[in-house]
């Protein structure tokens, strides 16, 4: 390689234009030193510019043949669902496939291939005996949007991470990635993020009124199932109603059971509550005076089922029973799939560890909630832990979380404490 004319003065005219590394191969390096083959593609790249400043640069003539590639670089990723065994609807823990299909004219390139030659910056690949010249600016955009879709497929691609991308590209213009999605994972996500219903009448076996603000809560509560989004009904006042909000959610839901049962043979149409064993008669009680159309049985004490199978349930609307009883009996209970599962007093499985929570974590259910005054006790992880029932992988690693969430607000927490004491 043979650089002519190439005076300092007119070095300095491409300097802007031209990465000061790349004007050093010329300018530091006498006449017929040898380049590495990368310094040669670099001083390739920018040939033109130099040619525009008088900077004219001679290549061996195997690299006369050198083509350019196309300027459009394609990304597309595809989503779709993926199925497990048991599992009728989707829902934000659902798993999910992706493929990317990357191309840069006729060139079709893998996802570690294209990552790798934007992480090594380089714009030349070799195809059989021909050299190609990529348009490395454009790829290096396209990847700044693929990076970002990656840390939403994390180690386990579910749902929701599908619909974070969904949402974060409806707020960009002008998007390097085609995300494609399959026809029923992007209905679904469609409809979740539609604005929710702002009147859902109550059951017709209801007995009593809603105060307005229960009416809102139970609207919100039927929301979440039509959208199968897991939710949390947090009150830290007694006497508010969240008992009652969840007897007309189980009413709604047994109303429109048709709608879901056909999906899966195998799910059963009652609900399960579970509550502290204390609880368990006002339970009892509250459907009385509110449901009593709805059949509740209750799974407690020495006259309860056995080795319970969904037959066993056939006529039940909803089963009612206790953290103690469900902990230890959850190996026969976790393969039934209930309408809905609804945990009372949630802090009990603030502890993510704790026997308890991860026997619940595994109940097979087409839609998720908890009540509980104190949704947090003590620390941030306690939120977590009844997120990750509701929604299983939604806020995703509980490692993950702390380090960019919650260890950020306890520190700033501490230094204000230490600045008012």
């Amino acid at each position: 390689m043979r650089a002519t004319a190439g005076s300092k003065k007119q070095l300095d005219k491409v300097r802007t234009a031209i990465p000061d590394q790349v004007i050093d191969l010329i300018w530091h390096h006498r006449a017929y030193t040898f380049l590495a083959a990368s310094d040669v593609f670099h001083l390739y790249e920018y040939r033109d510019t130099f040619a525009a400043s008088g900077i004219l640069l001679e290549f061996p003539e195997r690299l006369a043949a050198i083509r350019d590639a196309s300027q459009k670089v394609d990304v597309d990723l595809k989503i779709s669902t993926e199925h497990s065994s048991g599992e009728s609807l989707f829902g934000l823990s659902s798993l999910i496939n992706y493929n990317w299909r990357i191309a840069i004219g006729d060139i079709e390139l893998t996802a570690d291939e294209f990552k790798k030659l934007v992480k090594e910056e380089q714009a030349f690949i070799k195809r059989g005996n021909e050299w190609i010249h990529l348009p490395l600016e454009r790829m290096m955009k396209a990847y700044e949007e693929m990076d970002d879709a990656l840390e939403l497929m994390d180690a386990a691609p579910s749902v929701a991470g599908a619909l974070q991308l969904k949402a974060a590209r409806q707020r960009k213009r002008n998007a390097n990635i085609d995300v494609r999605l399959d026809g029923a994972l992007d209905d679904y996500l469609d409809n979740l993020l539609k604005k929710p219903k702002k009147n859902v009448p109550v059951p017709e076996g209801f007995h009593g009124r809603l105060r307005p603000y229960q009416k809102k809560g139970y609207t919100w509560l039927a929301n979440l199932r039509e959208k199968h989004v897991g939710g949390c009904l947090a009150d830290d006042d007694m006497g508010l109603g969240k008992t009652i909000q969840a007897i007309a959610y189980l009413g709604y839901c047994q109303s429109h059971q048709s709608k879901i049962a056909h999906k899966n043979p195998n799910m059963t149409g009652a609900a399960l509550v579970i509550c502290p064993t204390s609880l368990l008669a006002n339970w009892k009680h509250e459907f009385a005076a509110f449901a009593p159309n709805l059949n509740i049985y209750m799974h407690h004490g020495p006259e309860r089922f056995k080795n319970m199978t969904p037959e066993h349930l056939k006529d039940v609307d909803v089963m009612i029973t206790s953290y103690t009883i469900y902990t230890k009996e959850a190996a026969a209970l976790v393969g039934i799939i209930w309408s809905s599962v609804i945990l009372d007093e949630a802090q009990a499985i603030k502890n993510p560890q704790a026997k308890k929570t991860r026997a619940l974590r595994h109940i097979k259910a087409a839609h998720r909630l908890v009540l509980t005054g104190t949704p947090i006790e003590n620390r941030l992880e306690e939120l977590w832990s009844i997120m990750d029932f509701l929604n299983p992988g939604y806020l995703g690693t509980l490692k993950g979380l702390k380090n960019a969430s919650f260890q950020p607000i306890e520190k700033k927490r501490t230094t204000k404490r230490k600045r008012n004491s």
